[in-house]
């Protein structure tokens, strides 16, 4: 509009021009070289006038649309470092509550109030390595990290306020080409290590960034510590399944419940008040089948 406004006034002044010299002309004064000179000057002004302003405007919006771009993607970023904190601490009360499996798996208690993986099973320990959790976790951690992400930009994108930025314009030109989620993830001391790479491209009209390492979430929980008991719990009950060690237990500073189904089933709920996630206590669940032959004591 802008441009097309600046060329009719060239134009204008041209016409009026030639028209004033064709005047003089008849007075002897000018030639038609005059007026071919003048008129190259015009045009040569006018494009380097207008040469200069596409430039200049172009380099306006780049800038905008940059600085628009960088805005977006450090929306996403904090959504998806969000999502890991909240996806690594549900995944890991997940585990606790399948016994350190990601579901129930194979053979195991099937109650009408609940239900508990076996963790022994006739004899056989069925316990998870600090390996396999890992995995486990790894994978609850790819399985629902986008949707999360996705949930909440479409969240943040809503609640901007419409007197701001023309949110239509904004949220329909930004978009996001993701890759595939590699999740790692550590079951150390007093902690569990989520690291996320996921590449992520971003674009905004013409400008484009790219993200894929997020920095690695440490969620302070006892876990391994846990884990380790569950599986020297379980090797006792191994050696002999109708005994358990109350010293031994009372020393573990764990809040342990047993419970006896069925007269062959018993189901351990062992609590760790000290690993708060969410502001829950890390919990396992898990169950274990006997012979009914004998009694547990």
């Amino acid at each position: 509009m802008f441009l097309e406004i600046i060329f009719n006034l060239v134009l204008e002044i041209f016409i009026n021009l030639v028209v004033f010299i064709l005047k003089m002309k008849k007075r002897g004064q000018v030639t038609i070289f005059m007026i071919l000179g003048i008129f190259v000057l015009i045009t040569v002004f006018s494009f380097v006038f207008l040469n200069n302003y596409t430039k200049t405007k172009q380099l306006e919006q780049d800038v905008t649309d940059g600085l628009e771009l960088n805005l977006n993607s450090e929306r996403v970023n904090n959504a998806v470092t969000w999502c890991i904190n909240d996806i690594g601490g549900k995944a890991i009360l997940n585990l606790g509550a399948y016994g350190g499996k990601q579901e129930l798996v194979g053979n195991f208690f099937d109650e009408e109030l609940f239900d508990a993986n076996y963790l022994y099973y006739f004899g056989e320990k069925q316990t998870s390595s600090i390996e396999e959790m890992e995995d486990s976790l790894s994978i609850m951690m790819e399985e629902h990290l986008e949707d999360c992400v996705d949930k909440l930009t479409k969240k943040e994108s809503i609640n901007v306020e419409e007197n701001i930025v023309n949110h239509d314009l904004i949220f329909e030109s930004f978009q996001v080409d993701k890759g595939k989620i590699n999740t790692s993830t550590e079951i150390i001391d007093e902690a569990v290590m989520f690291t996320v790479n996921w590449p992520l491209k971003l674009k905004f009209r013409d400008q484009e960034k790219e993200i894929s390492n997020f920095p690695t979430k440490k969620i302070e929980v006892d876990l391994n510590r846990t884990a380790n008991f569950v599986e020297d719990f379980v090797e006792r009950l191994q050696v002999n399944p109708y005994f358990i060690d109350v010293v031994y237990l009372l020393k573990q500073n764990y809040t342990i419940d047993l419970t006896m189904l069925n007269n062959d089933t018993y189901v351990f709920l062992i609590t760790d008040n000290n690993s708060i996630i969410n502001h829950e206590p890390l919990k396992f669940l898990w169950a274990a089948k006997l012979n009914n032959t004998g009694v547990l004591i």
